[in-house]
């Protein structure tokens, strides 16, 4: 092979390899992506803010950290103490409501809805679903598209009620007070 000839084909290599570089940073995007939203959910907490703890929806689900943890519903807080409902699965042994001092409570932490995340899920994926199926179909779009968006809303709503899950596990839910 003349030198004429491999300087060409180098440089082919060359320009194949500087195209393909964004490729090899996707890996690194995703992971920090991923870190972020590990990390952020906790960085906005409002800590020792009694008064977020007081302005809970009765009914809300909440996870109170004192020597245990206790998942429960949230009946109403005073400002020395915050009173909630104990679920039926969880009363081994508990009572059905409890009440817990302020100077005893950790921390306090929300957890998610599971159905408004769902309903969010199922209209981002049907949506998406949607546009892809219809899109893509040379033949009957509407109909395809009908199909897409129930097939990208199941798979949505699925996504949309399992992500939550992770933060619960990784997180314990949102922090609304901590002592």
């Amino acid at each position: 092979m003349k030198w004429s000839k491999s300087r060409k084909f180098f440089r082919t290599l060359r320009s194949v390899r500087m195209t393909l570089a964004p490729m090899r940073r996707v890996p690194r995007i995703i992971g920090a992506l991923l870190a972020a939203l590990l990390v952020l959910p906790n960085a906005q907490a409002q800590m020792r803010d009694w008064q977020a703890v007081r302005n809970l929806r009765p009914g809300t689900r909440i996870m109170v950290k004192a020597e245990h943890r206790y998942p429960c519903s949230f009946l109403s807080a005073t400002e020395d103490e915050v009173s909630c409902e104990v679920p039926q699965h969880w009363r081994l042994g508990l009572p059905a409501q409890m009440t817990f001092s302020r100077v005893e409570i950790r921390e306090i932490r929300k957890e998610p809805n599971q159905v408004k995340d769902a309903w969010i899920g199922a209209g981002v994926g049907g949506s998406a679903g949607a546009a892809a199926a219809a899109s893509t179909s040379r033949s009957f779009p509407g109909f395809h598209g009908f199909v897409g968006g129930l097939a990208g809303a199941g798979a949505g709503a699925l996504v949309g009620a399992t992500v939550p899950i992770f933060q619960v596990l990784f997180h314990g839910g949102k922090l609304i007070y901590k002592r």
